[in-house]
Protein backbone atom coordinates (compact mmCIF):
# COMPACT_ATOMS: atom_id res chain seq x y z
CA UNK A 1 0.00 0.00 0.00
CA UNK A 2 1.17 3.50 -0.80
CA UNK A 3 1.00 6.45 1.58
CA UNK A 4 -1.06 8.45 -0.93
CA UNK A 5 -3.94 5.97 -0.49
CA UNK A 6 -3.94 5.81 3.31
CA UNK A 7 -6.89 7.33 5.17
CA UNK A 8 -8.02 7.67 8.78
CA UNK A 9 -11.49 8.09 10.24
CA UNK A 10 -12.32 10.79 12.78
CA UNK A 11 -14.75 10.45 15.70
CA UNK A 12 -17.67 11.15 13.33
CA UNK A 13 -16.55 8.44 10.94
CA UNK A 14 -15.40 10.90 8.27
CA UNK A 15 -12.40 9.61 6.34
CA UNK A 16 -9.41 11.89 5.73
CA UNK A 17 -6.20 11.52 3.73
CA UNK A 18 -3.55 10.49 6.19
CA UNK A 19 -0.50 11.80 4.34
CA UNK A 20 -0.51 15.12 2.53
CA UNK A 21 2.07 17.47 1.05
CA UNK A 22 2.36 20.61 3.16
CA UNK A 23 4.56 23.69 3.13
CA UNK A 24 7.11 23.73 5.93
CA UNK A 25 7.10 27.54 5.98
CA UNK A 26 8.16 30.42 3.80
CA UNK A 27 11.30 29.49 1.84
CA UNK A 28 11.68 26.21 3.75
CA UNK A 29 10.31 23.83 1.17
CA UNK A 30 7.64 21.14 1.43
CA UNK A 31 7.29 17.86 3.24
CA UNK A 32 4.87 15.00 3.75
CA UNK A 33 2.69 15.56 6.78
CA UNK A 34 0.96 12.78 8.72
CA UNK A 35 -2.37 14.55 9.20
CA UNK A 36 -3.41 12.04 11.89
CA UNK A 37 -0.55 12.90 14.23
CA UNK A 38 0.26 16.35 12.77
CA UNK A 39 3.94 15.49 12.28
CA UNK A 40 6.16 15.63 9.24
CA UNK A 41 7.21 12.12 8.22
CA UNK A 42 9.35 13.22 5.28
CA UNK A 43 10.98 16.57 5.06
CA UNK A 44 13.97 18.19 3.48
CA UNK A 45 14.87 21.86 3.53
CA UNK A 46 14.43 23.21 0.04
CA UNK A 47 12.30 20.28 -1.18
CA UNK A 48 9.96 21.50 -3.91
CA UNK A 49 6.24 20.74 -3.87
CA UNK A 50 6.75 18.53 -6.93
CA UNK A 51 9.52 16.55 -5.19
CA UNK A 52 7.35 16.08 -2.10
CA UNK A 53 4.40 14.95 -4.24
CA UNK A 54 6.64 12.46 -6.07
CA UNK A 55 7.89 11.11 -2.74
CA UNK A 56 4.29 10.71 -1.58
CA UNK A 57 3.45 8.85 -4.79
CA UNK A 58 6.38 6.44 -4.33
CA UNK A 59 6.54 5.92 -0.56
CA UNK A 60 4.91 2.82 0.85
CA UNK A 61 3.40 2.11 4.24
CA UNK A 62 6.44 -0.12 4.84
CA UNK A 63 8.72 2.93 4.35
CA UNK A 64 6.67 4.82 6.91
CA UNK A 65 6.79 1.92 9.36
CA UNK A 66 10.58 1.72 9.02
CA UNK A 67 10.88 5.46 9.63
CA UNK A 68 8.52 5.29 12.60
CA UNK A 69 10.42 2.37 14.17
CA UNK A 70 13.75 4.15 13.61
CA UNK A 71 12.47 7.33 15.29
CA UNK A 72 10.97 5.40 18.22
CA UNK A 73 14.24 3.55 18.79
CA UNK A 74 16.23 6.80 18.66
CA UNK A 75 13.90 8.51 21.14
CA UNK A 76 14.01 5.51 23.49
CA UNK A 77 17.81 5.52 23.32
CA UNK A 78 17.86 9.22 24.28
CA UNK A 79 15.45 8.64 27.16
CA UNK A 80 17.53 5.73 28.42
CA UNK A 81 20.71 7.80 28.21
CA UNK A 82 19.00 10.63 30.09
CA UNK A 83 19.39 13.14 27.27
Amino acid sequence: MFLKNEKWADANGLRHKRFIVRSMGRNQGYGILDSYSNTFVLFSEGMSREQAKQSLELATVEHYDQWSNFMSAALNKQRTAGI
